[in-house]
């Protein structure tokens, strides 16, 4: 199963309904900042206030249609933060257009979103690794994938409301790693230069991921071995 919280869980989504991997890695280069925004991104007017989503969910409906949680590849679950119930919760039902408008409402950038009429935000500052949730869903090993800046902003984001922003993810990521320690394996792609915001740059981003679980790969399958045979599974 694939779980995911905010802009991970976008990638979760389209990660669970692409065919092929060269189906995955076209779809990734469609996510640029207009695909979020209607202007070029102005740092210091975007957090002023939160923007309409309609450009968002727009975007979401053109590359998901109707697609369901029920209609993907592989099982998905995507973590949102439920106002209603003041706790952090997955969702795994209805269109993966309408969750992911939720799954991306950070309360800094785009107004709150209902879900099933239930007022809803990102989980991305209230649990950005749902570790032990993730656990209670599915008994296997749990490989967490660690993109949160572990320090300020890097030398590219001088602008001052980026550094606002991504000082406040830092202070997230410190305050919430240590949920990571009992994922079974974590890991951590080098981002070095790539900030936040650069859109411009995931295909960078695309290939330290795949260095990442290259990396583990040895490591990740005997972990899915282990918890196969654990459970009588060939």
């Amino acid at each position: 199963m694939i779980v995911g919280v905010e802009v991970g869980g976008l990638i979760a989504s389209l990660y669970a309904v692409s065919k092929t991997t060269n189906e995955f890695d076209w779809s990734l280069q469609k996510i640029k900042a207009d695909f979020f925004f209607d202007d070029k991104i102005n740092l210091a007017k975007l957090f002023g206030e939160a923007k309409s989503s309609e450009r968002l969910f727009g975007r979401l409906k053109q590359m998901f249609g109707k697609q369901t949680f029920s209609g993907t590849k592989a099982p998905i679950r995507l973590g949102i933060y439920s106002e209603l119930e003041n706790r952090f919760e997955f969702i795994g039902k209805g269109r993966l257009a309408g969750a992911l408008r939720v799954v991306l409402s950070d309360r800094t950038l785009f107004p709150q979103a209902d879900w099933y009429g239930a007022p809803s935000w990102s989980a991305g500052a209230h649990t950005p690794y749902p570790v032990q949730e993730a656990r209670k869903i599915r008994r296997a090993p749990v490989i967490a994938v660690d993109v949160l800046p572990s320090s300020g902003p890097d030398s590219s984001e001088d602008a001052e409301a980026k550094q606002r922003y991504s000082k406040s993810m830092s202070r997230v990521a410190a305050a919430s790693r240590s949920d990571l320690r009992s994922a079974d394996i974590v890991l951590r792609p080098d981002l070095n230069g790539v900030g936040l915001f650069d859109f411009e740059k995931r295909g960078k981003s695309v290939f330290a991921g795949k260095a990442a679980v290259e990396a583990r790969l040895s490591e990740i399958q005997e972990a899915l071995r282990a918890s196969a045979a654990e459970k009588g599974e060939e």
